[in-house]
């Protein structure tokens, strides 16, 4: 019999990432509604916002990640489970106490329009450098229609 678990400061993240928590009969499986922070090549930090099977909504933020090294962005890929329309507004603080700040709100916001892929590397206005320890999180907004999760690929160059 699986050991149960009472709430989400029991879920277990593994090396590769994998994250187990609570099914809905109370049993440990594999969870992909969490949020996670891969870093999947030298040159990229990913965030994976997911519904949990729901359409993404307005607002829907991830939890604090914390960044692994010092970087500096150079550009975003984002991709949607479905063809929608939204952006991902990044927020950041150097630290994991301190407040976080929209880094994309004077550039060009990671977005999607009638399509399942955007991209670009229009960084102006936008704050690029992040510290080691510091932390993201990302804020959805639009109107999203069909999309129940998305992947944020934030292009970096190690500092």
């Amino acid at each position: 019999m699986a050991k149960q678990i009472k709430d989400l400061s029991e879920a277990v993240v593994l090396d590769n990432n994998d994250v187990f928590g609570l099914d809905n009969t109370s049993n440990i499986s594999k969870k992909t509604k969490f949020s996670t922070l891969k870093s999947q090549t030298p040159n990229g930090l990913e965030i994976i916002i997911d519904g949990g099977g729901f359409t993404l909504l307005d607002g829907t933020k991830t939890p604090y990640i914390v960044v692994p090294y010092a970087c500096t962005i150079t550009g975003w890929y984002l991709r949607a489970g479905a063809s929608d329309t939204f952006s991902a507004d990044v927020y950041y603080a150097a630290t994991l106490g301190g407040t976080p700040a929209s880094i994309t709100g004077g550039g060009i916001k990671p977005n999607v329009a009638a399509a399942t892929n955007g991209n670009g590397t229009n960084l102006a206005s936008s704050t690029t450098a992040l510290a080691k320890g510091g932390v993201l999180t990302v804020n959805i907004s639009g109107t999203p229609a069909a999309a129940t999760w998305a992947s944020l690929l934030l292009s970096v160059t190690k500092s």
